[in-house]
């Protein structure tokens, strides 16, 4: 089979488990991937083997889980066509056929589900009765978009009967929070209300109603209650009541509850029935002496009333139960609620048709309802798309599913490749079930694959977590199907790198609390093993970036992860890297791209590529680098509004900025910085319009000065970054 494959292949040396992956065809293909096991030098290697077989190179369409995985899956793919074209002795025909891919990758449909589902609907603004020029929110404007509409409906909730009373039931901010969840997940919400009948409780009085009916319908209940009662008929109760026994104040209690569970089974009523559970259930206790009971004993019926309800009503017991609850929320709590959430929705799209702006719900169902319901379109896309490739699979939703399938159509384009143990459950709604859902479909109709082998780990390694996880993650589970069961990985190389010594695994445990200082004290640990490790003598193994051979190097920090369960624990692992003098780069917790500085920089580009964008504009100008103080900009605001300006450009554009005051000097520079940096946005690479402005604004200078290392070198990472992806486009960049 290597002697098949196209020199571009060639030089990736994809391994023999990668190999079927890249070169199957004729039919949907699902590919799960461990972790280090090479899944995207798989995808990259499969997307180059379909360009070099001919096909157009706007047909292959390549989704990643993040904008930051798009980047850098096309970075790769840019990387192994320049490697090639330095190949001596290429034919002028195939020179000039990769030259020609290599310049238009960055109009290649290398991005997220989202990027793919915005080009759908812009192609097609007619059917999808939308703008095409619409903005897309990020999670930031989003996030304030709901907020504002959460507010303003719990204004307008004060007004109505039916939802005042939403404040009692759950409290002010309690309900806000629900409600913005509500929001979050509108579609899901939308849809599961479509599904429920008209009288709510009905449905539920269904599902709650057989255990109670099961517990009270046991023969071997009214037997026990009927030796109960016996006890009281008799005179025994009496006697056992004179001798002082523990139990025999609790049995009236039981008889009197479950003559009550009897008139109210008699009459239907189960809500009258429910209340009486809890109290039955607190009474039934193995206490008292059988001496006081004699010739009777109570505490064998009291032991079957345990066994049969415990057995029925598992947990029921231990909370107060009162189905009359449950008959309020379903008929008044709830629709009261769905009421509130239909009011936020309604402010939140107006908010959002004021901006003429989507989201990423919008844009999933937008694309789909376009392809469900408009056959033309969907057979255009059809025809569009030669090959699916999807990464990070375990992370998608059912819509995510039905969107791919529409546009597959059953012509055995889908390739995708997931890991259900990496699922991020719930992130904008990813469900792993869909992941084992689709795989299960394609091993009917198509190929599945497994790569297992892991190429950053020995044995020794591979062997030591093999044992850790196994009993931890388990075996496959039928009524679990949300949990991933444990696979084991295979080691690519037996030996560890060269100077790394056991133990593989280690365990460091601190004494004490986190407020006892534990926290600080374990990340001091941390960093003093980490010193020791990079001052020995460990040597890294990788492939030179130019030739693609393999070389060594010395162990460097630039090699080391620090993972943290939450990111309130980085401010100490951040404290001790720093103490020590370690260079280390925070790129998780809030996000790295959610880092005040590099949404400032961000937006900022934003700014120069798009100066009528007011939003963007209006950030530039606020941030460190424009200056501007809100009084400045909201004189320059208002400026806009009684002129009548069409934007805030056009505002700063006017040739007397004396209204500014103080501020005029600094609003001139910045809308000249803007004005040559955007004669240069879309001509040169996005790298060099963003040092042009880190360089003229002394951006990183700034935040050195005022102790921000972090944020200085957020921001070489940000310009790192750009440069990798060559890309010219600010707009893709963007995205």
């Amino acid at each position: 089979m290597e002697q098949d494959l196209h020199p571009i292949i060639s030089q990736m040396q994809p391994g023999a488990e990668q190999l079927p992956a890249v070169l199957a065809r004729g039919s949907d293909i699902a590919v799960t991937a461990g972790a280090g096991a090479g899944k995207t030098r798989t995808l990259v290697a499969r997307y180059l083997a379909l360009l070099a077989e001919g096909a157009p190179l706007h047909s292959v369409v390549a989704i990643t889980f993040t904008r930051k995985a798009a980047r850098e899956m096309r970075n790769r793919i840019r990387e192994a066509v320049r490697r090639y074209l330095e190949t001596p002795d290429l034919s002028a025909a195939e020179r000039g056929y990769w030259q020609k891919l290599a310049t238009g990758l960055d109009a290649a449909r290398i991005g997220t589900i989202h990027s793919l589902c915005a080009e759908i609907l812009r192609h097609h603004p007619a059917e999808a009765a939308i703008d095409p020029r619409f903005e897309l929110l990020d999670e930031g404007q989003q996030a304030l978009l709901l907020r504002q509409a959460v507010e303003a409906a719990l204004g307008r909730a004060t007004d109505d009967p039916r939802t005042v009373r939403l404040f009692g039931d759950f409290g002010e901010s309690e309900l806000q929070k629900v409600l913005r969840a509500l929001l979050q997940q509108r579609l899901d919400v939308e849809k599961a209300w479509r599904e429920v009948p008209a009288d709510l409780w009905s449905l539920w009085e269904a599902h709650l109603t057989p255990p109670i009916r099961a517990f009270v319908t046991d023969s071997e209940v009214q037997l026990a209650f009927a030796e109960l009662r016996s006890l009281a008929d008799n005179g025994i109760l009496a006697q056992a009541l004179a001798a002082g026994d523990a139990f025999a104040p609790l049995l009236p209690q039981i008889l009197a509850c479950w003559t009550t569970i009897q008139t109210a089974q008699a009459a239907g009523d189960w809500v009258a029935l429910s209340q009486q559970l809890h109290p039955l259930r607190a009474a039934l206790k193995q206490v008292g002496q059988k001496a006081h009971w004699a010739p009777g004993d109570p505490k064998p019926s009291v032991k079957i009333l345990q066994r049969c309800f415990d057995a029925c009503l598992e947990g029921w017991g231990k909370h107060s139960l009162d189905l009359a609850l449950d008959r309020e929320v379903a008929r008044e709590v709830l629709p009261a609620l769905l009421a509130l959430y239909d009011i936020a929705q309604a402010l939140y799209t107006r908010a959002k048709a004021a901006r003429r702006a989507l989201d990423f719900d919008d844009l999933e169902s937008g694309a789909l309802r376009l392809l469900q319901e408009h056959p033309d379109v969907r057979a255009y896309w059809q025809g569009e798309i030669t090959a699916l490739l999807v990464d990070e699979f375990q992370d998608t939703n059912a819509r995510q599913r039905d969107l791919l399938e529409a546009l597959n159509g059953g012509a055995g384009k889908v390739f995708v490749v997931g890991d259900g143990k990496q699922s991020i459950y719930r992130f904008r709604g990813a469900d792993v079930t869909v992941f084992r859902g689709v795989w299960e479909e394609i091993a009917q109709r198509g190929q599945t694959l497994a790569l297992a082998t892991s190429y950053r780990a020995h044995t020794a390694l591979i062997e030591s977590l093999n044992a850790l996880l196994q009993p931890v993650l388990g075996e496959a589970d039928p009524a679990r199907l949300y949990v991933e069961p444990f696979a084991p990985l295979k080691p690519y190389r037996e030996a560890p790198l060269a100077g790394l010594a056991p133990p593989f695994v280690e365990v460091h445990l601190v004494a004490g609390a986190k407020g006892d200082g534990a926290l600080r004290r374990a990340a001091q640990v941390l960093v003093n093993r980490l010193q020791t490790l990079i001052a020995s003598d460990i040597l890294i193994e990788e492939s030179d970036p130019e030739t693609g051979h393999r070389q060594q190097r010395r162990l460097d920090y630039g090699d080391v992860v620090i993972l943290c369960r939450a990111s309130s624990s980085f401010a100490d692992y951040e404290n001790a890297l720093e103490a020590a003098g370690v260079p280390f780069l925070t790129v998780a917790g809030r996000g790295f791209y959610e880092r005040p500085e590099v949404r400032d920089v961000l937006n900022a580009l934003q700014a120069i590529a798009t100066p009528v964008d007011d939003l963007a504009l209006a950030g530039l100008l606020r941030s460190p680098a424009g200056g501007l103080s809100d009084m400045a900009l909201y004189r320059l605001c208002r400026m806009q509004r009684e002129a009548d300006l069409p934007s805030l450009w056009a505002a700063l554009n006017v040739e007397d900025l004396a209204f500014l005051d103080e501020a005029a000097p600094r609003a001139v520079a910045v809308r000249n910085l803007i004005t040559h940096l955007n004669r240069m946005a879309g001509r040169v690479p996005v790298a060099d319009v963003l040092k042009a402005f880190l360089d003229a604004t002394d951006y990183r200078a700034a935040l050195l000065r005022v102790g921000q290392g972090r944020g200085a070198g957020n921001l070489a990472k940000l310009l790192a970054d750009a440069h990798a992806s060559q890309i010219v486009s600010v707009e893709t960049f963007l995205e």
